[in-house]
């Protein structure tokens, strides 16, 4: 991905979406977002995050903002 603030919006609106919290110093990570995102995915995200998993989006998101990711099992 590239590394710029258009980016980085979008990145925020796919976690909002995916009920993904990053507004605390670390985001959890869990193992619903190990999901990849498909051409005939819900939210229109398909054009921009195709290949892409929740967690790989967070984690991309998490250092932009400057901030760690942790794992949590469910």
């Amino acid at each position: 991905m590239k590394n710029n603030k258009k980016l980085l919006e979008e990145c925020k609106v796919f976690l909002d979406y995916f009920k993904v919290d990053y507004s605390s110093d670390t985001i959890e990570l869990n193992d619903r977002g190990m999901s990849m995102v498909m051409n005939n995915s819900d939210g229109g995200f398909a054009d921009k995050f195709v290949g892409y998993s929740i967690n790989s989006i967070a984690e991309y998101t998490a250092k932009e903002l400057g901030k760690k990711t942790k794992y949590r099992n469910e």
